[in-house]
């Protein structure tokens, strides 16, 4: 029986790592924003297998002895109070067809799933995989091959293929609704663009990885994939992209310089005929297409140009967040309550934006849920000081567990691979205010299992 068990938790595990490039694409309304996430499958069966299991045959649950568990247990808690103080007002709050008090449930059920998805995955790697940061490298490189093959059709549709565009409304129609919104920009299985970033710095410092410590056929190879990656995103034209692979280059760089000085002295050949080709393929898809990175780079405080009302509606929303959190500095206005306030918040400079328009309406047919499009803003409005600190203590905790297993019995380089692939998920939070990127959660709970491992490494009996 805990052979079957066993066997089945290992498998959900690595389908949930599988899915995770199909963010929020989903055509499923089932628990709303996470019923769009392939990985939430998986982990859902996976966490009822491991609580079965758990309840009539461990008769135990096992907490990691981990300063980022017990801050996100606080976290959650914190979460928890922000609705209990401003109770009477989410009773009364209703909007876009949501009641407030709904709404705040749903949103604490989510974050309690969040966390038995980390206990659960904590489990598994640490009674039943051996090294659980190689085994998520090689599960997370195998996940690129759906997105690149999807992206093949993506990328015949800017060559002109008639066929493709048919061909990408065939394959939409098997996971999600099919549209012509982002046929000329890459966003691969994900919901859009900006989510393609958010898997691609996932992926981009192991990929990298594969380049500088491999040789032969297999660093060709890699070398390959990587310049398709790259592709990729440059034809994504999402900023979220270009900013955070550019910063996850430089720490790659730092981390890694010693070893990339040696290996590029002995493979400057390959480095020079792949350098040459990716120029010659930017020069010419930048000029076909009129891509300007440099531009780009500056449109993130450009106040005209096409990236203007888009600049204009996350400022906005950015700010109203933090207009909430002035009004309620301690607490918050209870978790998932920012939506209910934003329309009264958002700068009048900012009603020349069709979505903070839309995100006013309060309406089912024509309004859309009010969105802070910042992870950070959106936990001090929603949570208060109190919690957005311990949530920002949760990631920093996170990153020094990271940075001290490669104290221990754990591949160095590995380990500042997944330091980097964290580092730019904190970061995508300056542009995304979802909690449901499973990657993180799978992260978080493999770093866990490694309190198992060693002497550094204890664990807490509930």
């Amino acid at each position: 029986m805990k052979l079957s068990f066993s066997k089945t938790e290992k498998y959900l595990l690595t389908v949930a790592i599988l899915g995770v490039p199909f963010i929020v694409s989903l055509n499923v309304n089932f628990l709303g924003g996470l019923g769009k996430n392939a990985s939430f499958y998986p982990l859902f069966f996976g966490v009822l297998f491991w609580g079965i299991k758990t309840f009539f045959l461990d008769k135990k649950v096992l907490i990691p002895k981990s300063p980022s568990c017990y801050l996100l247990l606080m976290f959650l808690l914190a979460a928890i109070f922000s609705g209990v103080v401003n109770i009477a007002s989410l009773i009364e709050m209703q909007f876009q067809g949501v009641n407030g008090v709904n709404r705040f449930i749903v949103q604490v059920g989510a974050l309690c799933f969040y966390f038995f998805s980390a206990l659960f995955v904590s489990h598994v790697c640490t009674y039943l995989i051996k090294e659980p940061i190689s085994f998520f490298r090689h599960i997370l490189l195998l996940s690129f091959i759906i997105p690149a093959v999807y992206s093949l059709f993506e990328l015949m549709v800017f060559g002109g293929f008639s066929f493709a565009q048919d061909a990408l409304a065939s394959l939409d129609m098997i996971f999600r609704k099919a549209d012509d919104l982002y046929y000329y920009r890459i966003r691969s299985v994900t919901a859009e663009a900006s989510a393609f970033g958010m898997y691609s710095a996932l992926l981009f410092p192991w990929l990298l990885n594969c380049i500088l410590h491999n040789t032969g056929s297999k660093k060709i190879f890699f070398l390959a994939i990587f310049f398709y990656f790259l592709i990729l995103n440059l034809l994504s034209f999402s900023r979220t992209s270009y900013v955070i692979l550019t910063i996850e280059f430089i720490l790659y760089v730092c981390f890694f310089f010693s070893s990339i000085i040696h290996r590029v002295r002995a493979s400057i050949g390959y480095i020079s005929i792949g350098g040459i080709i990716f120029g010659i393929l930017y020069l010419k898809i930048g000029e076909e297409l009129g891509i300007d990175i440099g531009q780009i780079f500056l449109s993130l405080t450009a106040d005209d140009g096409p990236q203007a009302m888009s600049n204009v509606a996350r400022y906005a929303a950015t700010l109203a967040a933090l207009e909430i959190w002035q009004e309620y500095p301690a607490f918050g206005c209870g978790l998932g309550a920012y939506g209910f306030y934003a329309p009264e918040y958002y700068p009048n400079w900012a009603w020349s934006s069709f979505e903070i328009v839309g995100w006013s309406l309060n309406t089912l047919s024509e309004g859309s849920w009010p969105l802070a499009h910042n992870m950070y803003a959106r936990m001090l409005a929603e949570t208060g000081g109190l919690g957005a600190g311990l949530w920002g203590l949760t990631g920093i905790s996170l990153i020094y567990e990271i940075w001290g297993l490669s104290k221990y019995d754990v591949n160095k380089m590995y380990v500042k691979c997944l330091l980097i692939s964290t580092i730019g998920i904190f970061l995508c939070g300056f542009n995304s205010e979802s909690l449901h990127f499973f990657a993180y959660w799978i992260i978080l709970g493999m770093v866990w299992s490694y309190k198992q491992t060693s002497p550094y490494h204890k664990m807490a009996v509930v």
